[in-house]
């Protein structure tokens, strides 16, 4: 009897084992998912990879406290984040040197070796004949008119006159995530617009516009994807304040706000290693700080120009709900910079119109968005970094 009632007794015990481990794992959206780096029993909570989808996200079960995920040993993986770009926009796009003062007057003529030109006096009338060397004749304009290759054109209340151009580029773009050494690189094409208008000799405000599409091929740990189209839209409004000195050298400084809009197409798309794709959108919005130095040399104009970029706000979105099982998440983004720089080189005539090319190079560093929670899953946008480096062409007008 006593072996009998000791076998009973070990059978109780182990039941009760199995009804305890099965009330602890309880729901899991990962199920079918190796996790990664799972942690033992009673440690930090692993984070898992989602069955059947790319990497785009860290994920953990819902139940998990959100306080978890930062000390999570190894993040699971995301998709490609655009950074941005794109995007990505163009330099001032007017760059030119010193004031050039328009001549209503057929009469005026200029002596060439002069650095100025000065009106002759009212009260001297021997000169009234011939104009002495390096004066013009007296006019009701009393507008003076300096060398073409130095200036641009100044309106009759002495406003420098308004500019536009329209150009294209192209450029290579690498944008990466390390945490799980995901890369997205390809090659993009843009148009380019730009307005600027100056409300007096030193102050201007600006507007610049961009549209890029590329396409890019995609590879992480869930295997790769090529053609995967993107798009990527930039807009600008400025205001700087230009210093001019002599020879027509100039300094630009300028501010404002910046706005990015980036497309990830990469719904119905499978992966080599069969995770699925799913759409993103990005919006982002940005300060940025810059300065252009324009000179003149071999009668050509120079303008190299630097910015900074600091991030105020950014929206991730991903359409998960596309996959079953899965559902929307939005990742808000609060850290995050960005550098630029281009080197333009051109001709500008008298009256402003002309032409500009040169390279440029765009960088973007976003670090980790806030966490997500829903019904199923938690999820964050990593770090990641967008590299662009290519050229620009404008029509000045």
């Amino acid at each position: 009897m006593r072996v009998i009632h000791s076998l009973l007794h070990a059978l109780a015990a182990s039941a009760s084992l199995v009804a305890f481990n099965s009330q602890a794992q309880g729901f899991n959206p990962n199920a079918g998912a190796d996790p990664i780096n799972a942690a033992a029993e009673y440690e930090q909570p692993a984070r898992y990879l989602p069955a059947h989808i790319v990497p785009s996200r860290y994920y953990v079960p819902s139940a998990t406290p959100l306080a978890s995920l930062a000390a999570a040993p190894q993040p699971a993986v995301i998709s490609p984040l655009p950074a941005q770009a794109p995007v990505y926009a163009t330099a001032p796009a007017f760059v030119a040197a010193a004031p050039n003062y328009a001549e209503p007057s057929a009469q005026v003529a200029t002596i060439a070796p002069l650095p100025e030109i000065r009106e002759v006096p009212a009260d001297q009338p021997a000169l009234s004949a011939t104009p002495a060397a390096g004066y013009v004749q007296s006019t009701d304009s009393h507008s003076l008119s300096q060398p073409a290759n130095r200036a641009r054109t100044v309106s009759s209340n002495g406003k420098k006159s308004n500019r536009f151009s329209l150009g294209i580029e192209g450029y290579y773009d690498d944008y990466r995530e390390d945490s799980v050494d995901l890369k997205d690189q390809g090659y993009f094409g843009s148009l380019t617009a730009s307005y600027e208008h100056y409300f007096n000799p030193n102050w201007y405000g600006a507007i610049e516009a961009r549209g890029s599409r590329g396409s890019v091929d995609y590879e992480s740990i869930s295997g790769t994807i090529d053609g995967i189209s993107q798009w990527e839209a930039e807009g600008r409004l400025l205001v700087g304040y230009e210093q001019p000195y002599p020879m027509g050298d100039r300094i630009k400084v300028y501010t404002g706000l910046g706005s990015r809009y980036f497309s990830d197409e990469l719904k119905d798309k499978v992966s080599t290693l069969g995770f699925s794709g799913y759409d993103r959108r990005i919006t982002q919005f940005y300060v940025p700080l810059g300065v252009t130095y324009e000179f003149q040399a071999y009668g050509l104009q120079f303008s190299p120009n630097f910015e900074y970029n600091q991030l105020i706000y950014g929206h991730v979105q991903s359409r998960l709900q596309n996959i079953p099982g899965f559902q929307e998440l939005n990742n808000t983004q609060t850290k995050g910079y960005g550098l630029r720089g281009e080197f333009l080189v051109g001709t500008i005539a008298a009256d402003g119109r002309g032409w500009q090319a040169g390279p440029f190079i765009r960088y973007w560093d976003m670090d980790d968005s806030d966490v997500d929670v829903t019904p199923s899953f938690s999820g964050l946008e990593p770090q990641n970094t967008r590299l662009q480096i290519g050229a620009t062409l404008k029509w000045l007008f």
